[in-house]
């Protein structure tokens, strides 16, 4: 996992105003379900399905609805699991099983079904991980140089939170209009 830091010079709330740290913009673990790398990718579908079915109350967002964290027995971060993901596992069972691509119905089922018994730990991507104190530009910098959709946030190496790219985004949006 790699990890930016912030320097102590980003966090001096007394110089001229900087943009805010990844702390401040981060969407917090606790938003986010969990599963862990020895379940199934049907598992998580059914987990992801859960999550995304539930009705949002008034204050509530999206956030945290489409992604999933995923941890080993030892309750260690290992990466994020998407429904793009699931697709992608079912991609590669096909391909495992050297099926031509037809465009015959039922093939994606089938090799579906196939991907529904792989555990998440054989999906699942290392996530690229930035300090909680890092600028808002280092977290920026990262995203773009990785084409990553979301950077694990990290205190002292635990996850805290996530960080996406529409929580950059608000940043920019702030300077279009500043009093809202």
């Amino acid at each position: 996992m790699t990890t930016v830091r912030g320097k102590p010079e980003d966090l001096d709330a007394t110089r001229a105003p900087r943009g805010r740290t990844v702390r401040a913009m981060m969407v917090p673990v606790s938003l986010y379900a969990r599963v862990r790398s020895d379940q199934t990718v049907r598992d998580v579908a059914e987990v992801l399905l859960n999550v995304q079915m539930h009705p949002m109350g008034d204050d509530d967002t999206d956030r945290g609805r489409r992604t999933l964290l995923v941890f080993d027995r030892a309750d260690r971060f290992l990466g994020l699991i998407r429904a793009q993901d699931i697709v992608r596992a079912v991609v590669t069972a096909s391909r495992a099983a050297a099926a031509p691509h037809a465009s015959t119905a039922g093939t994606f089922l089938a090799h579906a079904r196939t991907a529904a018994g792989i555990t998440v730990g054989d999906v699942v991507q290392p996530a690229p991980a930035i300090e909680v104190s890092a600028s808002a530009m280092q977290a920026a910098e990262l995203m773009v140089a990785n084409h990553l959709s979301h950077l694990a946030v990290t205190r002292e190496g635990k996850l805290v939170g996530l960080l996406r790219p529409e929580d950059l985004y608000q940043e920019v949006a702030a300077l279009a209009v500043p009093d809202r």
